[in-house]
C-alpha cells in the first residue's frame, strides 16, 4: 500500500517542541523553535510545482516541523509610553554588558501558557494552567517595588487558554480557549481587564466560527483587529473597545491556497497579514507533490489589498513586531507546507511598513533555534526558549540570548538566562524600557537589564 503526505491532526505535537503537557489552540506548530524530522526540503513556490514527495511502499512524505505559531500577546517591541529609543549602538552596546537578576517568583506558580502583557507600568500575567490558580487567574508584577499581587480573575465567558491579547493603552484585551475533555474550545467573548480599577468587562460574543486556531491580536488605532484560521480559511474580526461591536473582515484569498499558519503585524495605518499555505496533491501513481508559499494581505480603511508582491515564498513567517520605523520578522525555518524538512535556520528580515521592500539581516548565532525577538531601545533581541544545540564548537541552550546592532549590523552573543526559560509561545520576554522580563520555567520571573 503506498503512503502519501498528510496534514497533522489538530492536537498534534512535533518531535523536539516544547510539550509543556497543556492544551493548546494551535493545528500545528508552525513557526521554529522545534526541530523537525528528517525528510526532503521540498522548497515549493507559491503557484508552482516544487517539492515531489515520491510515495513507493512505505516510503512517505512525513510532516514538517516548524514550531511556534501566532503573534506576540505582549506586543513585545514596544517600550512604554514616553521612553525614546536609545541610539542603537549604545543600545547594543549596553545589552552586552547586560547582567541578569533573580526577581519574585509569580504568586500563580508554574504556569502552561499564560498570557504575559506590558502595560508600560506592570507585567500582567493571566490564565493559562497549571499551578496554584485557576484557569482565570491573574497576577501583576510590578518592577518599581520588585512585587506581585494577585488580580481580579477572568470571567467565565473569557477563555485564557492559549489566548492573545493587546493592550489597548487602558485595557488588556484578551481572548482564548476554554478547556473542555481533552481539548480546548474557544471562548465565546474575549475580555477587556483595567488594572487601574481592577476589573473586567466582557465583550460580545465573537464572530467567529467553530475550530478557530492560530490565533494572533493586534491594536491597530483604536480597534483590536484578531485573525485565526479555520479549515483552511483566514477569518478576521475587529472589535471597537469604545462602541463595543465587533465586525467580520475576513481577507480574500485563492480557494487554492489554503492557509496552515498566519502572521499579524499593525503598522504604518493598516493591518497586515500573512497566510502560510500548503496542499498536497496526487500527481502521479505513487507520487505526490506539494504545493505551498505565502500570501500578504493589507487592511487599511476596511479593505484588504493584495501586497504579496516579491514576499519571500519559502520562509515561514514567525510572529513580526513594529519597531516604530520597520517591521522586524524574527529568523524561522524552511517553508513548504505540510511536508518535513531539514531544519535549517532561516534569518530574520526588515520590511518596510509601507512598501514592504525587505532588507535580510546577516545571519545570526540563534537562527536555528527561531527565537523570539524583542525591540529593545533601539536593537533586535533575540532569545532563544526551547532549542538546545551541542556539538563541535558550538553549544546553545534555552535562554540564550544575542542582540543584534542596527548601526553596525553586527550581532553579539549577550549572557544567557542563569536557569530555564518558560518554553512558551504566549510568555513572549517583554521589554519594560528598562530592562527585559522573562517567566522562569518555574513562575520565578528573571530580568535583564543594560
Amino acid at each position: 500500500m503506498h503512503r502519501i503526505a498528510w496534514l497533522l491532526p489538530a492536537a498534534a505535537m512535533l518531535p523536539g517542541a516544547c510539550d509543556s503537557g497543556a492544551p493548546t489552540l494551535q493545528t500545528s506548530a508552525l513557526y521554529g523553535g522545534s526541530r523537525s524530522r528528517p525528510g526532503p526540503a521540498g522548497l515549493a513556490r507559491r503557484g508552482a510545482v516544487a517539492g515531489v514527495c515520491v510515495a513507493l511502499l512505505a516510503v512517505g512524505c512525513a510532516p514538517g516541523g516548524h514550531g511556534r505559531s501566532g503573534t506576540s500577546a505582549a506586543s513585545p517591541g514596544a517600550a512604554p509610553g514616553g521612553a525614546g529609543p536609545a541610539a542603537p549602538a549604545a543600545a547594543a552596546a549596553a545589552l552586552a554588558r547586560g547582567r541578569w537578576s533573580v526577581l519574585a517568583a509569580s504568586p500563580l506558580g508554574r504556569r502552561h501558557g499564560p498570557v504575559v502583557a506590558w502595560t508600560g507600568q506592570e507585567l500582567l500575567e493571566i490564565g493559562g494552567t497549571g499551578g496554584r490558580a485557576g484557569p482565570g487567574a491573574g497576577a501583576a508584577f510590578d518592577p518599581a517595588d520588585g512585587k506581585w499581587r494577585r488580580i481580579a480573575p477572568a470571567p467565565a465567558p473569557v477563555g485564557t487558554v492559549a489566548a492573545v491579547s493587546a493592550w489597548t493603552g487602558r485595557r488588556l484585551f484578551v481572548l482564548g480557549g476554554r478547556p473542555v475533555p481533552d481539548d480546548t474550545t474557544l471562548g465565546p467573548a474575549a475580555g477587556l481587564y483595567d488594572p487601574a480599577s481592577d476589573t473586567w468587562a466582557v465583550t460580545a460574543t465573537a464572530p467567529f466560527g467553530k475550530g478557530l486556531r492560530q490565533l494572533a491580536a493586534v491594536r491597530a488605532g483604536r480597534l483590536v483587529v484578531v485573525a485565526g484560521v479555520a479549515g483552511g480559511r483566514v477569518e478576521v474580526a475587529s472589535y471597537d473597545p469604545a462602541a463595543g461591536r465587533w465586525r467580520r473582515q475576513d481577507p480574500p484569498l485563492p480557494a487554492a491556497h489554503p492557509a496552515l499558519g498566519i502572521a499579524v503585524v499593525a503598522a504604518a495605518g493598516r493591518v497586515i497579514v500573512w497566510s502560510l499555505w500548503g496542499r498536497m496533491q496526487q500527481t502521479g501513481p505513487g507520487t505526490v507533490t506539494g504545493y505551498s508559499g505565502v500570501d500578504v494581505r493589507a487592511l487599511a480603511g476596511g479593505r484588504w489589498r493584495d501586497v504579496t508582491g516579491g514576499w519571500p515564498q519559502e520562509q515561514t513567517v514567525p510572529p513580526p513586531l513594529f519597531t516604530g520605523r520597520q517591521i522586524l520578522v524574527p529568523p524561522g525555518q524552511i517553508w513548504c507546507g505540510a511536508c518535513s524538512h531539514p531544519a535549517a535556520g532561516r534569518p530574520g528580515l526588515l520590511a518596510d511598513p509601507g512598501t514592504l521592500r525587505i532588507t535580510r539581516l546577516p545571519r545570526g548565532p540563534l537562527d536555528d533555534t527561531s527565537p523570539v525577538m524583542v525591540w529593545a531601545a533601539g536593537a533586535a533581541l533575540a532569545v532563544n526558549l526551547s532549542t538546545m544545540i551541542s556539538g563541535p564548537g558550538r553549544h546553545v541552550r534555552p535562554g540564550d540570548m544575542a542582540a543584534w546592532d542596527p548601526a553596525s549590523g553586527e550581532w553579539r552573543r549577550l549572557p544567557g538566562a542563569p536557569w530555564p526559560v518558560q518554553c512558551d509561545a504566549n510568555a513572549t520576554p517583554v521589554w519594560t524600557g528598562r530592562e527585559l522580563l522573562v517567566t522562569g520555567a518555574d513562575g520565578t520571573l528573571l530580568g535583564f537589564a543594560p
